[in-house]
């Protein structure tokens, strides 16, 4: 019986995996590095950089935020009537150099992320939870996006 990773669709497509994963690789790190402020440079750099998603229910805006290791004190959250800035820092639990890695893909260091929203809302009344890692901001939408839309007659002039 064999004994070692199993590759139902042959080694060839593992080893065109890997060639993949080393191409991207190298282009995070060249070209995405040379784009100031770009997600690739900031991920070409190992920096910290959470991933969310934001959607709408119950006349509510809802931005969820994966910060996998943070606790809720390292983490600050700003709301305005447009946006929502998440940020904070995420540490390094030990002081491992480099040259002692085998793989290194976890980011570490200060984070800011804006987000804009897709509707204003009520930025006094929004509420955040922190729960196993994942942060969620709660805001109401704002009256005024609630509105319905008003037909403007045109006039002739």
């Amino acid at each position: 019986m064999p004994v070692g990773p199993q590759y139902p669709f042959g080694v060839d497509l593992d080893n065109a995996r890997q060639e993949m994963e080393r191409l991207f690789r190298d282009f995070t790190t060249t070209l995405g590095a040379a784009l100031p402020g770009t997600r690739l440079q900031m991920l070409a750099r190992g920096e910290f950089y959470p991933n969310v998603d934001v959607y709408e229910k119950n006349d509510q805006v809802i931005v969820r935020c994966d910060l996998p290791g943070l606790e809720q004190k390292d983490v600050e959250v700003l709301t305005e009537k447009n946006s929502v800035t998440i940020s904070g820092e995420a540490h390094r639990e030990e002081n491992i150099v480099k040259e002692e890695f085998f793989q290194h893909e976890r980011a570490f260091g200060v984070f800011r992320r804006v987000i804009t929203l897709p509707k204003p809302i009520n930025f006094e009344q929004a509420r955040a939870t922190f729960r196993n890692g994942v942060l969620t901001i709660m805001a109401p939408i704002a009256e005024e996006a609630k509105r319905p839309t008003r037909n403007v007659p045109i006039e002739t002039i």
